[in-house]
């Protein structure tokens, strides 16, 4: 109960795709899951490496860019030994099941029907899509079917589609995603208008004070991941006002 009320809450300060993944690790993999907080955790660990498995397939061959990025988001949420064992075993039998990632998403969201979790499990699989730095059409079109199932705003992948050949374009694609994940982690669209984004990063920074959120009454493990969140949000703000200049 104690980390579904905490992922609450960070999960609420903490708006867009990226940071929603602080709330999913705060609440220990349990948001809204219809089972317990120990069976909440291993579906969402089972759905979530059965998924990256598809989109990390989509394009034919798993590389060791989508294998390292996996790893960590293992890092990130703190598996143990055990539990990230488990998730490596997850990940193995999903290669070559016959669920589509399109499945998977739909049992993911009865399972987990809060939105900072749906948001969550989006990320993961946009990160592992990410991952060798090209999102091919083929990952594109997973996502879309992916934000489908999941009742998510399709909109959180504008800016992350094209494949790109030459150096020089391969830069300005991965400058382009940078910019699309510097606003997804302020949770502002990217015609949004300066006064907004100044506004919502104000806004972000006060609610995410280590003064602030020490009188909640938050542990060290919680307060560290806002702090490293907090981080995301200062440099997000940097990285939109340099491109708007």
């Amino acid at each position: 109960m104690t980390g579904k009320i905490i992922g609450g809450i960070i999960g609420a300060m903490v708006a867009g795709p990226w940071g929603a993944v602080i709330g999913a690790t705060i609440g220990h993999f349990s948001i809204d899951s219809k089972s317990g907080e120990g069976a909440g955790q291993n579906q969402f660990l089972i759905l979530m490496c059965e998924a990256s498995a598809k989109i990390a397939k989509s394009k034919g061959v798993i590389k060791k860019e989508e294998i390292a990025e996996l790893e960590s988001i293992f890092k990130e949420l703190r598996l143990d030994s055990e539990a990230r064992k488990r998730a490596i075993g997850y990940f193995r039998s999903a290669k070559n099941s016959p669920r589509s990632l399109n499945e998977i998403a739909e049992d993911f969201a009865a399972h987990f029907p809060s939105l900072d979790a749906r948001q969550t499990f989006i990320t993961v699989l946009i990160r592992i899509a990410l991952a060798d730095g090209a999102l091919q059409s083929e990952e594109m079109r997973e996502l879309r079917m992916a934000c489908a199932a999941l009742k998510i705003d399709p909109s959180i992948l504008s800016g992350l589609g094209g494949t790109r050949n030459s150096s020089s374009s391969a830069h300005s694609s991965s400058e382009s995603q940078d910019l699309a994940e510097a606003y997804a982690v302020l949770g502002v669209k990217p015609d949004a208008s300066l006064d907004e984004i100044k506004t919502i990063y104000r806004k972000k920074c006060k609610d995410l004070h280590p003064d602030v959120l020490r009188s909640k009454g938050l542990g060290e493990f919680a307060m560290k991941a806002i702090e490293a969140e907090l981080v995301k949000v200062n440099d997000a703000y940097e990285r939109i006002m340099k491109a708007r200049r």
